[in-house]
Formats: structure tokens, C-alpha cells, sequence
């Protein structure tokens, strides 16, 4: 019978049963009543738990009714179910059969070859499934084309991203749709559901989860230094307060959400040159996929290079100081490669500096392997200088105008040249390695750098090779020196006068012996003792002209000095005895000026031991023979004054 047959008898009956009244137009239905009394108790299904599941079966089923007992069968539709289990009369646990397409059917139970009158309770809906996207997550702008694999898609299928339907979508295959997925507001976690073109819409689950995350569409700068701290801007999509930044798998310092599109944050530190991903993260929302625009790039950094000059022929080494050196970086200077690069450690580098073309100054840049070079900064600058290696002559006047020939490297149009710090005159470029100039005068003998200066880049270093002497010219000779005063009288201070000599010299006046006169010198005036000679030399200083000269000793006498008091003696005091010598006393006046006293008596010799002005002591020797009694002192002075006295001889 034909199942919308059957369904008027089978209410017929069930209405029979329950009022138990027999009518006369359902005597067909009476009969049928009375042939089989035990159809009057079949099966009925008026719950089904789950109402739905996917094509492939497998979904066990709890069924809920009466009149079940053991054996009875299942069918979803016309498909038999399988595992199945009489809980009791009111419970059937069967598991759904695979089915070819989505679809709703009834849940009917038989027993013994009674089957339950299908009703809208008791109905299982045959649904597509979502077993896996891909990929899973996206920008909340939309666009991103997802790929969904399952069960029981047909032409007509649609696709919903939570509520949202795709914005475009693709039926490939039973098993496989693609779609686009939409615009959200913001992020968040939805189902990616499909829904047949007979209304049977997939379960949700956790294969068909789609993640709407922040997106990074660029970040800048997009390098900094390894030890962090670089101030970033991150741009992209669906960036809510409390994200959180990450480099790599380091989190950012400092993140300030700015808006719904921008991210400031600060780089965190990292070991070692490299290249990350920077991400950013929302609750609920997940982490933002990663991709070429999101890149940041640690780099290495130069903070110092000492020395940071040197000649254009190169070969300075060169200590490197910085951050993030590791094994096969390289230097370059400028453009060019540095030589001999030794990773010291991860903060030095020593390197020898490669030739330039011309003076100037230069970055010093480290590459790591693979990751970049570093940026450039003021402290990483090297400058490339004019060297000096020879100038000829080295040696000129102190007056300077000395041509000279320098020779060296990176001599450039607009170079000057200096003699210590003297400007020198008439500075010519010959070529990029010859220089005339002309000496400046100096203030001093000695030896100075003679130093190139290229304009904008520096000042060639000091070396052996640039030495210049200054030297004094060649000295002439004195006209003689003659000492021009050569007597005075002691008491008296005598003026040194001289002749001769050259230039502008020092005159200088010295006692070379004191002799009798017992002399002293301060400056040019000259004292004595007392009456007598000392010999005195006077010498010239030698000047930027002339040689030192001195004369020879000259002898300076020195005489008493005249006194204007009359000559005269009074008396002898003592007596000279014949055969002896005696010494006695004339007292008197004037007794000055190297006074003399003769005896008149031939056989008496007399001579003056001390003159004292009143008073002379005179040693007498009287020899045999001299005549006894009275005799004459005369005493005579240099001045011509004469005076006699008496004086006694036994």
C-alpha cells in the first residue's frame, strides 16, 4: 500500500481503538481489528534525540515512544539504522544509516511486524557537514577565499560565515565548496555553516571555526637596533583596546592602541640579528597571520670606531664597538669591504680599513648573515684623510720661503698645506699625490709636521715622513772686543767702557782674577780694595746674526786716591840698632799715595810696611859700619810732596 494510503486506515483504526466503538461504514477496518488484535498496541515514536546528523551516519539516536520490545527494527526512511538496543518499552537507542544526500525522514520502530505511524516528532534531518577549513582565520575586512571540505554539498548550496552569508562561494564537489568570507565589525571567533538547497543547514563544531583577527599591513620603521627600543607604528585592521603586540615571540613594551587601525609599541631587545613577524593579538579575536608586510628586521649597530681616521691608501685597523656582531658579519667602509674582519665578541669587531679613492668621510657598516646591515649613525663614521710620506727639503731657515715638495696620497683640488701651525704660502696641486708649497717663516728653531688638509674631510696624521726643521742661518764672526777703561783709583767705582764687537749682543764685564787691587764687577762698574791691578775680560752674546766674542784679559790698575793734607813728620818713635833690623814709627800727616823713606846713611836700608795716613811703620836695617848717633828719614810721596825727621841709630 502506498504510504499516503495508509495513513486514513491508520487513523481509522487508532480512532477505533480508543473510542472502542465499531461503525458500521469501518466494517473493513473492524475486521482487520479482529484478525490482528496485537496491531492495536504497535510502536510509537514521539521523540527522537538527536533530530539531526550527517549524511555519512553514524549519529546514535535515542528514540522515544511506546510499545517497543525486543526484537524490533528501525528504519531512517527506508534505511535500516543499525546497533540497535530495546532499553526498555519506551526507549530504543539506534545508530543513523549513511545516507546519499541531505534530507528529513522519519524514525519509525516495528515490532513484531508492526511499524510506528510516522509523525513530525519523530523526524531525523540528514545535514550537511563541515569536517575542515582552510584557512582558518582572516581579516575582519573580509576577502579571504576559504576552501570548506565535508559532506553532502550539492549546486545549490549556500555558505554562512556565523550570520553573515559568504560573499561569494563556489560548489566544487559533494565534499568541497569555496567561499569568500565577508566583512565583520570587529574581531571575533564565528561557524562556517552550509546550508543545502533543501534548507539542511551543517552542525556547528569546532572544524568549522573561523577566526576574524587583526591583520598587520605594515609596520615602521620597519628595522631597528638588537637591543630594542625603536619606537614602531603598526598599521592594519580590527585593532581593539587590551591587543597585545609581539616581535617574533618576544611581546612589545609600551603598546598603545591608537584607533581601530593603529598600534604604536616599542621593539623588545633580542639576542641576535634577525628577522620577526610582528603581531598583534585580540581576546576573542586571535593573533593576525603573518606575512611579508609585518616584517621587522633586527640589525646589528655601530656606536664607535677607534680609530676614526686614516689615510685613503688604507690599511688602519679599525676597533669596531656596537651591538648584535656574529659569526660571518662583514664591514664595509663606505662601499667598500673591509679586510681582515675578526668578530671579537658580540659588541667588537676589529677590521683593517680598505683603500679609498679620495679623502672623506665614511659609515662604518656591519652585515649580519642574512638578516641586514646596520643603519647609519654619527658614531659610525670613519674619514678618510690626506697622508703625508716625504717632504723635500726638510729643512730650511727660520725666516721661512723654503720650496718644498710634499709627497703623500688623497691631495685634492682646494687642499692646504700647514708647517705646524703655520699656513704655508703658495700651495700648488700637482696631482692627487704632489704638493708644492712654500715655508711660512717660524717664530723658533725646531722641527714641525707639515700637514695637507683636504677640504670637507680632514687633516693628514702626523708621521716620520712629514718633518720639517726650521734651522738658524749660518753666524758671522765679531769685529775684536777691546776694553776701553783701564785705570781708577780705589775708593772709587770705575765705569768698564768697550769698542768693538758686532750685532745686537749682550755685553758682559767679568773679573777673570781679583789680583792685588782685590776687584769685584756688577755689570760695568768695577771696585777695588785697595791700590793694585786685577785683569778684566769683556765678551758680546751672539744674536741671529753674529757669533758670541770676548777679548782677552786686560789688567785694570787701581792707585790711591790723592788727599789734599800737607806732608809732614814730627818724630820717630824706636831705635835702630847697627847690625840689626829694627822696626819703628814716624808719626805725622799726609802719609798717603805709596809713600817712600830713604836713610841718609848709604849703609841704612828702610822700607814701608804700613802707610796709615798719620803714622808709618818702616822696617830699618842698619848694616855694619853704619855710623852711630843721629841721621835723616827722608819720606817722599807719589805725588811729588817731600818731608824729613830725625831719627836715632845705636
Amino acid at each position: 500500500m502506498a504510504r499516503g494510503a495508509r495513513r486514513p486506515v491508520r487513523s481509522a483504526l487508532r480512532s477505533t481503538m480508543v473510542l472502542g466503538v465499531v461503525s458500521a461504514l469501518l466494517t473493513t477496518a473492524t475486521v482487520l481489528l479482529a484478525a490482528s488484535p496485537a496491531s492495536a498496541a504497535g510502536p510509537t515514536v514521539t521523540a527522537i534525540a538527536p533530530v539531526s546528523g550527517p549524511i555519512a551516519g553514524g549519529t546514535m539516536v535515542t528514540i522515544t515512544g511506546t510499545g517497543f520490545a525486543s526484537p524490533a527494527t528501525v528504519q531512517f526512511g527506508a534505511v535500516a539504522a543499525t546497533s540497535i538496543t530495546v532499553v526498555n518499552a519506551t526507549t530504543i537507542t539506534a545508530v543513523s544509516p549513511a545516507v546519499a544526500a541531505p534530507a528529513t525522514v522519519d524514525v519509525t520502530v516495528t515490532v513484531a511486524s508492526v511499524q510506528s505511524t510516522p509523525v513530525v516528532a519523530d523526524q531525523f534531518t540528514y545535514v550537511p557537514t563541515v569536517t575542515h577549513i582552510s584557512p582558518s582565520s582572516g581579516p575582519i575586512a573580509g576577502g579571504t577565499t576559504v576552501t570548506i571540505t565535508g559532506t553532502g554539498f550539492d549546486s545549490g548550496s549556500t555558505v554562512t560565515f556565523g550570520t553573515v552569508p559568504a560573499t561569494s562561494h563556489t560548489f566544487v564537489s559533494s565534499t568541497q565548496m569555496t567561499a569568500v568570507s565577508p566583512a565583520v565589525a570587529s574581531p571575533t571567533t564565528v561557524h562556517v555553516t552550509v546550508t543545502t538547497s533543501t534548507s539542511q543547514t551543517s552542525a556547528p563544531t569546532t572544524a568549522d571555526n573561523f577566526t576574524y583577527g587583526p591583520t598587520v599591513t605594515s609596520v615602521s620603521p620597519a628595522f631597528g637596533p638588537t637591543y630594542g627600543g625603536t619606537g614602531v607604528i603598526i598599521t592594519g585592521t580590527g585593532f581593539v583596546a587590551g591587543a597585545t603586540v609581539a616581535f617574533g615571540a618576544t611581546p612589545a613594551t609600551s603598546v598603545n592602541v591608537v584607533s581601530a587601525t593603529t598600534i604604536t609599541a616599542v621593539s623588545p631587545a633580542v639576542a641576535t640579528p634577525t628577522v620577526v613577524d610582528v603581531t598583534v593579538s585580540v581576546a576573542g579575536g586571535g593573533t593576525s597571520a603573518t606575512g611579508t608586510s609585518d616584517r621587522f628586521t633586527y640589525l646589528p649597530t655601530v656606536t664607535n670606531v677607534s680609530p676614526n681616521s686614516g689615510p685613503v691608501v688604507g690599511g688602519t685597523t679599525v676597533t669596531i664597538n656596537g651591538t648584535g656582531f656574529v659569526a660571518g658579519s662583514s664591514v664595509a667602509f663606505g662601499t667598500h669591504p673591509a679586510a681582515a674582519v675578526t668578530i671579537v665578541s658580540s659588541t667588537t669587531i676589529s677590521a683593517i680599513s680598505p683603500a679609498a679613492t679620495a679623502p672623506g668621510t665614511v659609515d662604518v657598516t656591519v652585515t649580519a648573515p642574512g638578516v641586514g646591515t646596520s643603519i647609519s649613525s654619527v658614531g659610525d663614521h670613519f674619514t678618510y684623510v690626506p697622508s703625508v710620506s716625504a717632504v723635500s727639503p726638510n729643512s730650511g731657515p727660520v725666516v721661512g720661503g723654503t720650496t718644498v715638495t710634499i709627497t703623500g696620497t688623497g691631495f685634492v683640488a682646494g687642499s692646504s698645506v700647514a708647517f705646524g701651525t703655520h699656513p704655508a704660502a703658495a700651495v700648488t696641486i700637482v696631482s692627487n699625490t704632489t704638493i708644492t708649497a712654500v715655508s711660512p717663516a717660524a717664530t723658533a728653531p725646531g722641527t714641525v709636521d707639515v700637514t695637507v688638509t683636504a677640504p670637507g674631510a680632514g687633516t693628514s696624521i702626523s708621521s716620520v715622513g712629514d718633518h720639517f726643521t726650521y734651522e738658524l742661518p749660518a753666524l758671522l764672526a765679531q769685529a775684536p772686543l777691546t776694553l776701553t777703561s783701564t785705570t781708577g783709583t780705589v775708593g772709587t767705582t770705575l765705569a768698564l767702557t768697550s769698542s768693538g764687537g758686532s750685532g745686537t749682543g749682550v755685553v758682559t764685564f767679568t773679573v777673570t782674577s781679583t789680583g792685588t787691587a782685590g776687584c769685584v764687577v756688577s755689570g760695568n762698574q768695577l771696585r777695588a780694595a785697595r791700590a793694585g791691578t786685577c785683569s778684566v775680560t769683556v765678551s758680546k752674546a751672539a744674536d741671529a746674526t753674529y757669533l758670541a766674542a770676548s777679548s782677552a784679559a786686560t789688567t785694570v790698575s787701581f792707585s790711591d786716591r790723592v788727599v789734599a793734607v800737607r806732608l809732614s813728620a814730627s818724630r820717630v818713635q824706636g831705635v835702630v840698632l847697627v847690625g840689626r833690623t829694627s822696626v819703628v814709627t814716624i808719626i805725622g800727616t799726609g802719609f798717603y799715595a805709596k809713600p817712600t823713606v830713604k836713610s841718609n846713611d848709604p849703609r841704612t836700608r828702610a822700607v814701608v810696611i804700613h802707610d796709615r795716613g798719620k803714622q808709618l811703620d818702616v822696617r830699618v836695617t842698619a848694616l855694619r859700619g853704619s855710623a852711630t848717633g843721629w841721621h835723616l828719614f827722608t819720606i817722599t810721596l807719589a805725588n811729588g810732596q817731600r818731608c824729613t825727621v830725625r831719627y836715632l841709630v845705636k
